[in-house]
């Protein structure tokens, strides 16, 4: 159980048939999948924009569930599939991030597109962002396979691994 959206009605999320939804006033669950705007049935993770709208994260790219339906993000590049995206999370100031396979996303709300951002020192190209959280102080924290932990707070990234302290850089 991932998010709560503005409807007050409980998301969860399936790896099978897509993503569940519990309507508590009726004691009851509706489930969405590729027929509902879904890129694919598998879903990854799920979290809630500022506005209350809930988006998942699958193996081909990112949805927004408006209106009773989904519509797709980041759902084809050149390569002719989309990005494969592990894990969504929400920062303090509303920012919503999102990890996967080629690296960190993230979306400043509104009608602005979803930005990739650019490879540095800290995210080297190619990162595979297995997941992403953001905490109550501002950080937010990413695992990235075979590299330890990255936090980026205040503008600023930190790395993290064994000499760190992290009992092992493959997270």
């Amino acid at each position: 159980i991932n998010a709560n959206t503005l409807d007050e009605l409980l998301w969860a999320f399936a790896t099978a048939g897509g993503v569940s939804r519990f309507d508590q006033r009726r004691g009851a669950w509706r489930t969405f999948g590729v027929s509902d705007g879904l890129p694919v049935a598998k879903a990854n993770d799920v979290a809630a924009d500022r506005e209350g709208r809930l988006w998942v994260a699958t193996d081909a790219g990112l949805a927004r569930f408006d209106e009773g339906h989904f519509t797709a993000f980041l759902a084809a590049s050149a390569t002719g599939r989309g990005e494969r995206i592990l894990s969504l999370a929400r920062d303090a100031s509303g920012t919503l991030w999102a990890g996967g396979l080629e690296g960190l996303w993230r979306w400043d709300g509104g009608s602005g597109p979803w930005q990739r951002l650019p490879a540095t020192r800290w995210l080297p190209a190619g990162l595979y962002a297995r997941t992403v959280r953001a905490t109550a102080d501002g950080s937010l924290w990413v695992a990235v396979r075979g590299l330890g932990v990255r936090r980026h707070r205040a503008g600023l990234w930190t790395s993290y691994g064994t000499a760190e302290g992290l009992a092992s850089d493959s997270v």
